[in-house]
């Protein structure tokens, strides 16, 4: 008897032992480390914001220790002051942490321009805005109208100038976007609107008539910064038309 109550006595150590570790596995053991977070950058929020712990993500999705690991963070709908919380899933295991954070915008509104570079002749009226094809941000409303545009370009004068477009969302993040603009006598147009040429339109070793009109190349160089110039000229027979 005097064994067996010693048998009894170290199931039960062992079995409270057991339990106990089981325990602190469920409730208290984190297999990775939590940063301490204060600042979440608006829409660019992922685990590795709030883990030090090496994890790696792809498309297929994330792994721990060469393990599959799968998270979910609550939504983030407005930036400031806030409760986010991280819902970690690993070996049969879930973790869940809620941060207090400031959430603020970081990203730059893009603005989309039709062109990026064009070529208009001496003397051919420009307006710059026109070129405005959209303006966005990933959080704010943004309008066309607010755009600042600084242009310096003289259709008086040949040269190649530069129009800069620029605006700011509330969290002072300022977008910018560059039209190049080549002023040319020799370029003409018969419609009086701005004569247009792009990569599309040239093919390397070959001229190309757009609209009439014979374009050639003097260097490669030309033909990746699409800066072309136009000029009146008889067709040969390596010629493309273009539509």
């Amino acid at each position: 008897m005097k064994y067996i109550g010693w048998i009894t006595f170290f199931v039960v150590i062992i079995g409270l032992s057991i339990g106990g570790f089981v325990l602190i596995k469920n409730t208290d053991y984190v297999p990775f480390k939590y940063k301490d977070v204060e600042e979440l950058s608006y829409g660019n929020v992922d685990i590795t914001d709030f883990v030090e712990s090496k994890i790696t993500c792809n498309a297929k999705g994330c792994k721990y220790r060469k393990k599959d690991l799968t998270y979910k963070i609550s939504d983030i709908t407005k930036i400031g002051k806030q409760e986010v919380t991280l819902e970690i899933e690993f070996e049969s295991e879930k973790y869940s942490k809620t941060f207090e954070v400031n959430v603020v915008d970081k990203n730059k509104p893009v603005i989309s321009l039709n062109e990026s570079v064009i070529i208009i002749k001496v003397n051919e009226k420009f307006n710059p805005k026109k070129y405005i094809q959209e303006v966005t941000d990933n959080y704010d409303k943004l309008n066309i109208d607010d755009i600042k545009i600084e242009n310096n370009v003289d259709v008086k004068k040949e040269g190649k100038y530069e129009v800069i477009y620029s605006i700011s969302d509330k969290s002072d993040n300022v977008g910018i976007a560059k039209l190049i603009v080549n002023v040319n006598k020799n370029v003409s147009s018969s419609s009086g609107s701005n004569t247009k040429v792009t990569a599309s339109d040239i093919k390397k070793g070959n001229t190309t008539v757009k609209n009439g009109q014979v374009l050639k190349l003097n260097t490669e160089t030309d033909l990746k910064s699409q800066q072309f110039i136009l000029i009146n000229e008889t067709p040969t027979k390596n010629v493309k038309q273009v539509s």
